[in-house]
């Protein structure tokens, strides 16, 4: 066969004259697979027959494309025999050493018939005629890059490819769970996507198809690397260097699809498809997202698995991890990734692999990742607001890269790279490390000395950078706190001088320089030079985060003092909250002694704290005395100085007197209306129990004091409503005990009361009310406070009753409706002073006629009877009796009026005698039944 065929080409068939290649495509088309598999053996034999790079099979392969073998080739794969398909593409795969086989259609021929073959096979689960396909596939696609022809993707090209990524995307649910067609199938995209020729142009549709099956393949790449790893069935490292590979072809990809379709020439802008490269640039948006998901699952995966890595497949994730990168630097996913190698420990990992694996490549890559780490790391967490150039600062990072791979390659030579001139990119990276590290102190104590040395090396006055300047802050302090070395005189005073440098470096502003770590807290109080205003910027930006303090700083007057600095100056309300929550902490762990050295701290502060708070705030309300004022009226020394009390009376009734603006928080406004009145009643106490009257004089005296404190029985907020009412009370309470005579009165209308206590039944704002008219009513003319009976300015004694009527009505509805035990006792003591005020300071007989007379009275009395007697019921309706026997006897005297035995008076006396029988409070019983009897009798009698 093979002589007949070679001689010459010959066209003829002996004995009979047929053509020998007739018969071969004759064969081919038979369908039966035996006869097609002979005539595939004739075409690889004399092929075969041919050195590989022999002019005579070049001349063989020509004639075969010429006269259209692969066409009979491809059609035969219809048959579907596997042994069948194999022998095909075998052949094929001899025929595609030429360079035509690609650039003409051949190729797109054999392409389709074997995607059709692989549709089917899949589609039976023959997983075996599966992976030949996509081997064969695979090498096809390899082919066309090697011999630079048309990309299969480009529009321009015969290929179906929509049909390829379908048929790719259709088996990928068949074999979720066979790594090895997996791999195969990925080795078929990536062999499709690695050739991207200058000019690539994409369709749309394909474009969409692409990304879709690329986001699935590698998800299953990862779902395999997983599976793999548990199972530990076969090695993982192809499966990872295919994903890696992948990764990389596919972010070249997206930038071509990004450039894709763009018009160069006038023409072709006119007629440029708007919505095809919209698409395209939706495509990219997508494939990169699928990147920036499979590439933190790949970090994590090779931090949890690098020991079972070869250093060959590591080195390729690092050029995939570095490509990507490289390519998202003006994105702003990057700072984010960043965070996640930072935060898996990657600024560790590098160095460490670096040093184990001992390769070159691996070594190369391992130094550009970590500079393009520190690169983003810096920009996002060390870059400060002092005018520092960026470019300087990547610079610096660049040309730094040495000494940075020969301090990680020498550890123990660290620190004399430090005294290297460019030694920033090393500084910066220790900075990072020793925040990564599970013990920071074991990197960070040896490097004590040479950082004195770097220090101060700096002449005074000059700055370098701020992201150096934060860099080496954190480091020189980890150093101070975990160093205990320095024991020579020389040495302590080199730190203290380099401690002093670096505070210099740090102002004007020091919280641009911190970082959040405790080793800066601790650093901040370990030297006397460190000044109160360096610690106070450091407390301050730790409680932007923290609202606790570690237990070795919790003792002491400098951090009591320091903290309330803080609180008292501080206007961010972050800080002060937890400034506050800080304090309560220590105040709970502290013994007895402790908390009275604090509470003689901060009552001595209070005067120059509220007195720098009435000369900055004019306008303003200064909510950082509400917190010290809190403070001050838990915390109560044993002693405290009648001196401060009365300074810190006059601060606080002029500040309170000042208008608040009504722009202010109404809850920051209800607070410091809460924490003053609370402090003036404080006051107000410490002043009674010493017989001292300055401080009573002082609030009656002020203008506009007692006012404000009026206005705010109104309030919104029952805590402040309460406190104003209890200290008005205790005001006119003092007030009448010391027989002053008042400059000014103020009046309180008796229907506001009225209507006050109508709402507020139930609540402690009402028994604090009560309290208040108690204590008005009780006192005598001379006191600041008293109850006006209109808004006329002088009342008739009409008009006198109806509002003591109206009072006393709403008393009694409030006690017979119902009976809180938090008001009964207020209100039964209020109806009595009632009576007094009425007898006492008016001295009007016909005003306490009406009163006694009420008929709500006697109901009152009825309902209470069924209830729980109380000393405060019973001392009220004695007074009501003997009042009533006043009446009834004037009544007699004047108008001759006698009581009918059917009168409602006779039956409350009655109902009164036959109930007032029990054991409890007998004596005051007793006196009661007493009068009532002589008010019976004086209602009998008829003289």
């Amino acid at each position: 066969m093979f002589s007949l065929v070679n001689s010459n080409f010959s066209r003829t068939y002996n004995p009979t004259g047929r053509n020998a290649l007739s018969d071969i495509k004759r064969l081919l088309t038979s369908r039966d697979t035996e006869s097609q598999n002979k005539s595939c053996g004739y075409l690889i034999e004399v092929i075969s027959r041919y050195d590989c790079n022999s002019n005579e099979r070049s001349r063989m392969v020509q004639y075969l494309l010429d006269n259209d073998i692969v066409v009979f080739l491809c059609e035969a794969t219809s048959n579907l025999d596997f042994s069948l398909l194999r022998s095909i593409l075998q052949c094929v795969r001899l025929l595609w050493r030429e360079h035509r086989f690609f650039e003409e259609e051949h190729a797109t021929h054999a392409l389709a018939a074997v995607v059709r073959a692989l549709v089917h096979y899949s589609a039976i689960d023959a997983l075996a005629a599966v992976d030949t396909c996509l081997h064969f596939i695979c090498d096809l696609l390899h082919g066309i890059k090697s011999h630079k022809t048309t990309s299969a993707l480009s529009h321009q090209s015969a290929y179906n490819i929509e049909q390829l990524l379908a048929c790719i995307l259709t088996i990928g649910n068949r074999i979720c769970n066979k790594p090895n067609t997996i791999l195969n199938s990925a080795l078929v995209l990536d062999a499709l996507i690695s050739y991207q020729p200058t000019g690539l142009d994409l369709k749309g549709s394909v474009g969409k198809v692409l990304v879709e099956t690329l986001d699935k393949w590698l998800e299953m790449l990862m779902s395999g690397l997983n599976h793999v790893m548990l199972v530990g069935q076969s090695d993982i490292g192809m499966m990872l260097v295919v994903t890696c590979q992948l990764g990389v072809n596919t972010l070249r990809l997206t930038n071509v699809l990004e450039n894709s379709k763009e018009p160069v020439n006038f023409i072709n802008k006119i007629l440029k498809d708007e919505q095809e490269i919209a698409m395209l640039k939706e495509c990219s948006s997508k494939m990169r997202n699928s990147i920036y998901n499979i590439i933190k699952q790949l970090v994590v995966f090779v931090k949890e698995n690098q020991q079972e890595i070869n250093t060959e497949e590591y080195g390729v994730f690092l050029k995939f991890l570095l490509n990507f990168m490289y390519e998202n630097r003006k994105t702003d996913i990057l700072p984010d990734f960043c965070d996640i190698l930072f935060s898996k420990g990657y600024l560790i990992m590098l160095p460490q692999t670096q040093l184990i694996r001992n390769d070159i490549t691996v070594r190369k890559v391992s130094i550009l990742v970590l500079g393009e780490m520190l690169k983003i790391l810096t920009e996002k967490y060390l870059y400060v607001d002092d005018n520092s150039n960026s470019e300087t600062c990547i610079e610096d990072i660049n040309m730094g890269l040495v000494e940075l791979q020969y301090g990680i390659e020498k550890p123990q030579n660290i620190g004399m790279q430090l005294q290297k001139n460019q030694s920033y990119s090393l500084l910066i990276y220790v900075y990072f490390y020793c925040q990564s590290s599970q013990n920071p102190e074991e990197s960070t104590a040896p490097l004590l000395p040479y950082l004195i040395e770097y220090i101060l090396r700096f002449s005074k006055g000059s700055k370098p950078p701020g992201y150096v300047i934060k860099a080496l802050w954190l480091v020189f302090a980890m150093s101070t706190v975990s160093n205990g070395s320095l024991e020579s005189l020389d040495q302590r005073v080199y730190l203290e001088k380099a401690t002093d440098r670096l505070v210099a470096m740090l102002y004007p502003n020091p919280a641009i320089y911190y970082t959040h770590n405790p080793a800066i807290l601790f650093w901040a109080f370990t030297s006397s030079r460190i000044s109160n205003n360096v610690k106070l910027h450091v407390l301050s930006e730790w409680f932007k985060t923290e609202n606790s303090l570690p237990n070795d700083l919790t003792k002491g007057s400098m951090i009591w003092e320091l903290l309330l600095n803080l609180i008292t100056q501080s206007k961010d309300d972050t800080v002060i909250t937890n400034s506050m929550d800080a304090l309560n902490m220590c105040l709970d762990d502290a013994d007895e002694t402790t908390k009275e050295e604090f509470a003689i701290l901060i009552w001595s502060m209070l005067p120059s704290v509220l007195s720098k708070a009435l000369i900055d705030c004019e306008n303003e309300l200064d909510k950082n005395i509400c917190y010290i004022l809190d403070i001050a009226t838990t915390q109560l020394p044993a002693q405290i100085d009648q001196s401060i009390c009365l300074k810190v009376a006059v601060l606080i009734t002029t500040l309170y007197s000042k208008n608040i603006p009504e722009s202010n928080n109404i809850l920051s406004k209800l607070h410091y209306e809460y924490v003053c009145l609370k402090m003036c009643l404080l006051l107000l106490g410490i002043s009674r129990n010493r017989n001292e009257n300055k401080v009573l004089l002082t609030f009656i005296n002020r203008s506009g004091f007692l006012p404000s404190v009026l206005t705010a029985t109104n309030s919104s907020d029952d805590g402040v409503a309460c406190i104003a009412l209890q200290l008005l009370s205790y005001i006119v309470f003092c007030f009448t005990n010391i027989e002053y005579q008042p400059k000014t009165i103020i009046e309180i209308q008796t229907d506001l009361i009225i209507k006050s206590l109508r709402y507020d039944i139930e609540n402690e704002r009402g028994s604090s009310l009560l309290q208040l008219v108690y204590t008005i009513l009780n006192s005598n003319t001379n006191t600041p406070l008293v109850l006006t009976y209109n808004l006329k300015e002088h009342p008739s004694q009409s008009d006198q009753c109806y509002a003591l009527r109206g009072l006393m009505f709403r008393i009694q509805l409030m006690l017979c409706s119902r009976d809180p035990k938090n008001q009964s006792k207020a209100a039964w003591k209020t109806l009595s002073s009632i009576y007094k005020h009425a007898i006492v300071y008016k001295n009007d007989l016909k005003l306490v006629a009406t009163l006694t007379s009420q008929p709500w009275t006697h109901t009152l009395i009825r309902f209470q009877l069924t209830q729980n007697l109380t000393q405060e019921f019973l001392t009220f309706t004695q007074n009501w009796l003997t009042l009533l026997k006043v009446t009834i006897k004037k009544g007699k005297e004047l108008k001759k009026q006698h009581i009918s035995k059917r009168s409602l008076i006779m039956k409350t006396l009655m109902f009164l005698n036959n109930n007032l029988n029990g054991d409890e409070f007998k004596e005051s019983s007793d006196n009661l039944l007493t009068i009532v009897r002589q008010t019976l009798e004086e209602c009998n009698s008829r003289e």
